[in-house]
């Protein structure tokens, strides 16, 4: 099974996220800080990780995933890019055309359902 890393700074989504995950064999690292994500990554090398978009800063999730996708935690990790923006005013998010800069490889909004979570991770983990 994978490891997955989540980056988020709310530890009750951390914790249910953790459970989906490893109810279905995974490992989870979780990580409540942007700035302390990459050298986590760098340690731990996660298979894929879960970014949210929002964090200590408004770009703290665009910020992380593009450091990811540089090659800063000494490998290119495939990211999935989690929001709430989208259910709070209203706006679809999808990372489409405007999105597309960030370059993370699924884009899922919150609240996510348990079985969006495990598809992304897992096909983004080589289909387990």
């Amino acid at each position: 099974m994978a490891k997955v890393m989540m980056v988020d700074d709310d530890p009750d989504f951390l914790d249910i996220q953790r459970g989906v995950l490893e109810s279905r064999g995974h490992e989870v690292i979780t990580v409540e800080k942007a700035s302390e994500a990459v050298e986590a990554a760098r340690r731990e090398k996660p298979d894929v990780v879960v970014v949210d978009l929002m964090m200590e800063e408004e770009d703290a999730g665009f910020e992380l995933c593009y450091r990811f996708k540089k090659g800063e935690a000494g490998f290119v990790p495939p990211v999935v890019m989690v929001t709430g923006v989208a259910s709070d005013p209203g706006i679809p998010f999808d990372g489409g055309a405007d999105g597309g800069w960030i370059k993370a490889d699924a884009f899922l909004n919150k609240p996510i359902r348990p079985e969006e979570l495990i598809s992304a991770v897992e096909r983004l983990a080589g289909g387990e």
